[in-house]
Formats: structure tokens, C-alpha cells, sequence
């Protein structure tokens, strides 16, 4: 009688009702195979799909809830511009567009195509982020772009390294090293995966983490260490010195798995890849980077990075001429990254900012940069479902479709290229970021051509070369599991070999460790009445010890002291930490952002 049936699908509609389309969780990298199932134009539940190259019928809560926000009666439905009371009041696509054609067409004639950025892009389809990049580099002359939030790895890591794991790799590994994201937190139906392959299957499992992870009651070897002390963990494991003699010499076995990311925001990005040149010198060894934002490969592969364009091609390889035969001529010179544009923006050398389903003001750890940089803009657009930190601020606002609501394909960690498919219509007036990109270029005289988002992925399939030959047909009827690109006879121009990158030790006498967690304040889960609530909010993490010579106890509030200013939380404590490091979760509700600067103090109230 619908007793042991979600919430959100109980008595809603009939099994017999529902229509059932195939697509991809967008929840994070790995983008699991699931069924979304709807009846009159509304999501109604998202049950698993066994897939055996991503998630084998897993789901995690997040993704089989996280679908409630397509219907939140806060999404945008028109768009907005600032008015001269500085109110955000609704206005029609046409004038909205020709407004941000006007603005930005004055900047690119006063500052040059430079003075433009774009930040996010990782949220939609691959064909949104070709968009993008395209418009970017054709119609503005600009290579400001970043699809990462400062949260991730260097793009060329992530999308050239050579000897590329894939996930099923983890099931025959001779051993399998994870030194990054708590993957039960961020990676949930990886994290099942491993959990499976060292439970079930007996792969020795080594785990590197600065404090308690999921897979720790499963690891045949766990390390922690401080936060800044990385180098030396990585020098004590190559050596096999002390403690690490056995898991060193499981690492000598043959066909390691290596799972690299930044365990936190306060880990060097350059620690992974000191960590995947150690593994790479192992014989039959593969690395497979870890990074969490939905489709972050993807719209890395399609040219969102400074230096990159689409098809893993740099911008200073001599094979980017045949790019540049087509799309006409490319910027010239490297662009800026998220943090260089952020700090642009607020220096004035850059004057006009695109918001792509970004929302750096609470995803960036640089403590109020974010927000300043925004507020002291010439000018910003955001495209984006609803308003958050960022889109407040911006002087146009956009509303696009998200997930369920556009077709297209999306990559995941590994390279594989799958479909997700349109189910539901977007509320009011919402469009594709694809077609919103194609009209504004035409309304600044250099018209992208788009029809549809299946020509941009025939585009996509000619001029891009690690894509070359993935069409639509291919995904819907040969390869419905999808391919690992390069497919075929493809090419990828660019491969990247990490090296030693020469990091030394820094102790800090108080280490901060700020890393995300499974359930936020992020506004997809604040806009879900079954995840919101599931925030652990904000609270310190402290060692007994620390707690003790601070003299608090659980529920005791303590003022963290680092870049970010002076920041008042309750305390946890957790003997899981070495003394004197301090967890805090991000983005939780009612806590400031953080700083991803490790030296911090804390005091009491």
C-alpha cells in the first residue's frame, strides 16, 4: 500500500504511469547509471541502473533524492536585471540578451576580449560546455575560463595523465593505494565499489587520510598525517621506512590502482601529483584522479581551462591550427585561472564576469575573495537555475535547464561518455546554456551556428580529437554503457607524465583540514526537502588532547583565527585526528567560507 515507497514518489502515481528514461547522476564524477522516472512533466524517483563499468546498481541517497530541486518553487522561470534602485526585477530574453551583448561588446571595444572571463561550465552537458568555450574564445576573445572552483587538480593532470585507471580496474587491482577525498563523503558509489573489491575480493587496500575515512575498518593499511606533512608521509611510503615496510611491499606486487585527489582544500593540489609520479614509476601501475564537481571532465575536455581547447588539445600545440581553421582565430598567450580572475575582477584588469552555473561566493576557500571580487565587477551575468551567493550579485541573471531537463552527454572520472536525456520541460521560460551562448553570440555579430544540442555533438565528433567518432547514434544504439574516449581509431594530443614536484614538509603548530562532506549547504541540497536536512553544520573537530588544553567539551563554542578572519563554531571531539589538526566540514549552513590556508589558532570566545 506504498508503505516501504520515497516520499516524494508515495501515491503520486502508479508504476503503470511512470515513463522511465535512462540518464546519469550528476551528483558527482563518476556519474552512475540510473532510471529517472517521471509522470506529468514531474521527477518523481531515480532508482539504480546495473551498470558495470561505473556503479553496479549502487546508488547513494544523495542521487537517489537529489532530483527534488528540478521542482523547487525557487528556481528561475525569466530572466532578471538590476534596475536603477539596484533590485534584480524580471525582464524579457530579449532585452536581457541585448543588454549583456551591449555591455560586453563596450568592454571587449574599451579592454580587449581579455578583460572578459567565465568561470563554471561543469554542471551541464558536454555540449553546454563546448558552447562555452567556443563563445568564449570566437565571440569575446578571451581565454579566462575555468570550469574548477580552486577546489580541484591541474586540468592537464586531470585529463592527460598517461596510464588512466579505469573504475572497474579497482575490481583485479594487485593493490589499490587511495590517497585523497574521503570517497564515502564524495564519491559515494566508488566508494562502494572499493569497499567491495577489498571486502569481497581481497585487494589490499592502503589508505592515506589525514583523519578517519569510510574504508578505514576495510584498509589493510591506513595512514594519517597532519595537514602540510604530506611530502614526508609520500617520502616514508616510497622508502618503505618503519610502518610502511609491509604496505611498500604490497605496492611491489604489480597492478596498482592509485586513487588521487586533494583529501581536503587545505592539501597542496601539487601533493597528487608528487604522489602519482611515485606510482607511475611502479611497474604496471594506473592512476586515476579524483575530483568531485558533476561533470569537471567533461567540460575539461571541451577547452574550460586556461591553455586547454576541446578534444584534450593545448592551445600551443601545433594541432590546434586545425581547430583554429575552423573556429577562426584563437586568443593568444595562456588566460587566468579562477583565483587570477577573481583577483582580476577585483583589481580591474578584468571587467566583465560569466557566471555558469558557478557559485564561487560559497565554493571557493579563499575566505570573502569571491564575494569582493563580485561586488566590485563592472559588470556579471550568471546563467543558472536559481539564485544563490553569486547571482545575487550579478546584473543579469538567466535562467537555464538543469538536470533531467536537456539532452546531451556528460564524462566521467575514467573518459567515459555517456547520455543523459531530457525527461521533464524546464519550469517558465528556462532554456539550455547552449542555446542561451548561441544567441548571444549572434547578438554580438559572431554567430556560433548551433541548432540543436545533437549538431553540437556532431561538431563536437569532427573538430575535436580525443572525440572523434562519438556521435549520439553511437551512445543510443551501439554503445549504450557508453565509450572511453579516446574510442576507436581517436587520437588524445595531449599526455601528461607528472613529476617530482619537489614539495618539503611544513609543520604548523595548528593544521586546519577543510573538506566536503556528502551533505551541504550547496543550493541543490538546500533546495531538496529530503537532503537539506541532512547537514551536519558547522562544527569543529578537535583531538581530546586539544580539547582538553582548551578546557571545552562537545558544544562548546571555539573561535577559529586563520586568512578567513575569526570564525565561532561549536567543538567535536574526535579522537580520530592527530593532535592539534582541527576538521571543519565546508559549506555548511550559517558558516562563513573558509580559508584553504592550513595555519590557523584557535582561541575561546
Amino acid at each position: 500500500m506504498g508503505a516501504l515507497t520515497a516520499t516524494p514518489y508515495r501515491f503520486r502515481a502508479r508504476p503503470w504511469d511512470l515513463r522511465m528514461v535512462e540518464s546519469c547522476s550528476l551528483h558527482d564524477t563518476v556519474h552512475a547509471r540510473l532510471s529517472i522516472q517521471t509522470s506529468q512533466n514531474r521527477v518523481l524517483r531515480c532508482n539504480a541502473i546495473d551498470h558495470d563499468g561505473t556503479n553496479q546498481g549502487w546508488l547513494t541517497d544523495k542521487e537517489r533524492f537529489g532530483f527534488e530541486h528540478v521542482h523547487s518553487p525557487d528556481r528561475l522561470t525569466e530572466p532578471l536585471i538590476r534596475g536603477e534602485d539596484g533590485d534584480l526585477a524580471i525582464a524579457s530574453w530579449g532585452d536581457a540578451l541585448d543588454l549583456v551583448a551591449r555591455r560586453l561588446g563596450e568592454v571587449i571595444e574599451q579592454h580587449g576580449g581579455s578583460a572578459v572571463a567565465a568561470l563554471g561550465g561543469a554542471r551541464g552537458t558536454n555540449e553546454d560546455a563546448y558552447a562555452l568555450s567556443k563563445f568564449l574564445r570566437v565571440a569575446v576573445g578571451s581565454d579566462n575560463v575555468d570550469a574548477q572552483m580552486d577546489d580541484g587538480l591541474d586540468p592537464r593532470f586531470l585529463v592527460g595523465v598517461t596510464r588512466r585507471a579505469r573504475i572497474a580496474d579497482v575490481d583485479r587491482a594487485g593493490a589499490i593505494l587511495l590517497w585523497g577525498p574521503d570517497l564515502k563523503e564524495e564519491l559515494g558509489t566508488l566508494y562502494l565499489r572499493v569497499r567491495r573489491a577489498a571486502q569481497e575480493r581481497g585487494v589490499p587496500l592502503i589508505v592515506v587520510h589525514p583523519r578517519r575515512t569510510g574504508l578505514d575498518d576495510r584498509a589493510t593499511w591506513k595512514f594519517d598525517y597532519r595537514p602540510g606533512e604530506g611530502p614526508e608521509t609520500l617520502r616514508r611510503l616510497a622508502e618503505g621506512e618503519g610502518d610502511f615496510a609491509d604496505a611498500r611491499r604490497a605496492l611491489d606486487s604489480g597492478s596498482v590502482v592509485a586513487l588521487l585527489g586533494r583529501t581536503a582544500y587545505t592539501d597542496d593540489p601539487l601533493l597528487s601529483e608528487a604522489v602519482a609520479s611515485f606510482v607511475l614509476g611502479l611497474e604496471g601501475s594506473k592512476v586515476l584522479p579524483l575530483v568531485r564537481r558533476a561533470n569537471t571532465f567533461g567540460a575539461l575536455d571541451m577547452g574550460l581551462a586556461p591553455g586547454l581547447l576541446p578534444g584534450r588539445l593545448e592551445a600551443s600545440s601545433p594541432a590546434a591550427s586545425e581547430l583554429a581553421a575552423g573556429w577562426g582565430s584563437l586568443p593568444e598567450g595562456v588566460g587566468s585561472d579562477c583565483v587570477r580572475i577573481l583577483n582580476g575582477l577585483r583589481e580591474e584588469s578584468i571587467h566583465a564576469l560569466l557566471l555558469v552555473g558557478a557559485d564561487p561566493v560559497r565554493d571557493v576557500a579563499r575566505g570573502p575573495l569571491a564575494a569582493e571580487a563580485l561586488s566590485s565587477a563592472g559588470f556579471v551575468v550568471a546563467l543558472d537555475q536559481f539564485l544563490t551567493d553569486s547571482s545575487r550579485l550579478a546584473d543579469v541573471v538567466l535562467p537555464v535547464d538543469g538536470f533531467a531537463e536537456k539532452d546531451g552527454t556528460v564524462t566521467n572520472l575514467e573518459g567515459r561518455v555517456q547520455r543523459v536525456n531530457r525527461v521533464v520541460s524546464g519550469p517558465g521560460q528556462t532554456r539550455s546554456d547552449w542555446s542561451v551562448l548561441d544567441d548571444l553570440a549572434g547578438r554580438m555579430g559572431t554567430p556560433l551556428g548551433f541548432g540543436s544540442a545533437e549538431g553540437i555533438a556532431k561538431e563536437i565528433a569532427e573538430v575535436a580529437p580525443a572525440y572523434r567518432g562519438v556521435t549520439w547514434d553511437l551512445l543510443d544504439f551501439e554503445k549504450r554503457d557508453g565509450v572511453v574516449v579516446p574510442h576507436d581509431s581517436a587520437v588524445q594530443p595531449l599526455t601528461y607524465t607528472p613529476g617530482d614536484p619537489g614539495l618539503v614538509a611544513r609543520p604548523i603548530p595548528i593544521a586546519l583540514h577543510l573538506a566536503r562532506v556528502m551533505y551541504d549547504d550547496g543550493v541543490l541540497m538546500r533546495m531538496g526537502p529530503s537532503l537539506r536536512r541532512l547537514a551536519p553544520g558547522a562544527v569543529a573537530h578537535l583531538h581530546p588532547d586539544d580539547a582538553l588544553r582548551m578546557r571545552v567539551h562537545d558544544g562548546d563554542p571555539v573561535v577559529l583565527r586563520g586568512a578567513a578572519g575569526d570564525i565561532e563554531m561549536p567543538v567535536r571531539v574526535d579522537p580520530s585526528l592527530r593532535p592539534g589538526v582541527v576538521y571543519v566540514p565546508f559549506n555548511q549552513p550559517g558558516c562563513p567560507v573558509l580559508s584553504s590556508d592550513p595555519r590557523i589558532s584557535l582561541q575561546r570566545p
